[in-house]
């Protein structure tokens, strides 16, 4: 089992963002959902993934039922097929996605996190964990004793392809898996939406695998 500390939720700078929702900020605080520690984060990774949740779920409403379980057969999960799918649908609806979102900045992790959580209904865990104001993300999936990993990356931030790989191949040496995604968001082209999207698998020196997803 993957063994996921406090630290795998989300994590918000603790300065004057937080003041334009203070009442509800400081609702969350006295009930324990949430905690000050350098920053603010969920409590427990019970909390992450409900409040992730929530954030959500007006994506999770126009997602089709027919994704729920389409790439599971209780021994394996294909994550690559599932990842193939979620391209088509943010090329054709991620303007609607985001229109449905306050948190637009996180907007592609949450629409990653819905697509996925809808596709496992509940038969596999996601645990998330993200930076605000970095666009450092990753999404780690654990189905039937292994663990997928999914990194994320906006392509208009300043961190390179290959510093996104390495960082990759850290969590996945930790979490002993071979196989990859790392996920890049295109918000600088003026493509259109289906022209963004790529796939490119590598191989890194110590024999991982890893697909470059642009969406």
């Amino acid at each position: 089992m993957l063994s996921v500390s406090e630290d795998s939720a989300f994590y918000v700078r603790d300065d004057e963002t937080l003041f334009s929702f203070k009442d509800d900020l400081r609702y969350c605080l006295d009930l324990g959902l949430l905690k000050k520690d350098g920053g603010l984060r969920p409590a427990n990774p019970i909390y992450a993934g409900a409040i992730v949740r929530f954030l959500n779920e007006n994506i999770q409403d126009i997602l089709p039922k027919a994704i729920i379980g389409k790439w599971m057969d209780g021994r394996n999960m294909d994550m690559t097929g599932l990842l193939k799918e979620f391209q088509q649908f943010w090329a054709n609806s991620s303007k609607k996605c985001l229109g449905r979102l306050d948190c637009k900045e996180a907007g592609p992790h949450l629409s990653l996190t819905a697509f996925i959580q809808k596709a496992v209904d509940g038969a596999a865990a996601v645990f998330n964990e993200f930076v605000d104001g970095t666009g450092y993300a990753y999404i780690v999936v654990q189905y039937a004793g292994r663990n997928h990993i999914i990194e994320l990356q906006i392509k208009d931030d300043q961190k390179s392809f290959e510093e996104s790989k390495e960082q990759l191949a850290g969590h996945m040496d930790r979490l002993s898996t071979a196989e990859g995604w790392l996920m890049v968001f295109d918000r600088k082209s003026k493509k259109s939406g289906t022209k963004k999207i790529c796939w490119e698998t590598s191989t890194t020196p110590t024999g991982q695998t890893i697909h470059t997803v642009g969406c």
